[in-house]
Parts: C-alpha cells; structure tokens; sequence
C-alpha cells in the first residue's frame, strides 16, 4: 500500500516536472473543488493578518504604546515603497516621532529633520539646501540625532515620482 502511494507521489512529481505549461498545475487545479480553494485563501490571508498585527503589537511595545508613533514609523516605510522601505524605516527610528511632533507646525525645520537625518544634506549644491544644512545642524546637536549613510538610498528604476527625496518632500 505504502509503495503505492509513493509511486503515485513520483509519477505526479515526474508529470509536472515535465510539463511546459505555465503553472504546472494548471490542468489539475480544474479538479479541486472550489471550497477548498476559498478556505485555503482565507487561512492565507488569515496568516497574513496575524503576521502584520504582530508587526504592529512589537512596534507598540517599542514605542510604549504610543499609536501616533507606530501610524508613523508604518507610514514613512510604505512610502519607501518596497525599494527603499527599510532606509524609511531606519530614519523613523533615527528621527523619532517625539522629535517631529515638537516642530509640526514649522514645515522648514521638519524638512531639514527629515533630509538631514537621511543623510542628504551632506553636501548641499543650492542656497536652500545650504540654510537646511545650518538649521539641521543645530538640531541634530540639540536631539542628538545620527545620519542614514545616503548611499543605503536607491534610485535606480525608480520613476522619478517615486524618488525617496521627492517622497520625503
């Protein structure tokens, strides 16, 4: 009995290994029944849920339950899109959210914070960017704050909408 089930397991693997369509099991997923499919995704998106609301519980934990501080770190690594969410992510712990909530109401000093702390104001090449360099010096002194190393950005096959600059403007 056992010799037959595991020729039936390797007959079925050889099958599809051999096969040139694309998925390779797409003549036999017109048998599975329709319910099994359904429960399987909801058990996906099920484990999906869980995984993200983990995420979410650690970050409270590390923010002492702040949830304006966890809408913020979440926000700023989706913006980074997949290509640059873990830099975004970096700078939302390097600046952390206490620091921007203290200077919300001046849109200058939170775009000095913001490309300051991710490191593109090392060597500014305009009059604006040269004031931001001043202003985000006193700041990092005043917060402590580090610098993300700007070579962690990518830019490369980025539509320029999609620019991690464009996007912390």
């Amino acid at each position: 009995m056992r010799d037959l089930l595991f020729k039936e397991i390797e007959n079925n693997y050889l099958n599809f290994i051999n096969k040139e369509d694309f998925p390779i099991c797409n003549s036999q997923i017109k048998e599975v029944d329709s319910s099994v499919i359904s429960c399987q995704l909801d058990k996906v998106l099920q484990e999906r849920l869980l995984y993200k609301s983990e995420i979410i519980e650690k970050l409270l934990v590390d923010t002492k339950q702040d949830w304006e501080s966890v809408l913020y770190v979440l926000i700023l690594k989706s913006f980074g899109l997949k290509v640059n969410s873990l830099p975004m992510e970096i700078l939302s712990r390097l600046l952390p959210y206490s620091v921007i909530r203290k200077h919300k109401n001046n849109i200058f000093q939170l775009e000095s914070l913001f490309f300051g702390v991710s490191g593109f104001l090392k060597s500014p090449n305009d009059v604006y960017s040269d004031t931001l360099k001043k202003e985000f010096t006193y700041l990092k002194h005043k917060y402590n704050l580090e610098e993300i190393d700007v070579s962690s950005w990518k830019f490369l096959r980025l539509c320029p909408a999609n620019f991690p600059t464009i996007r912390l403007a």
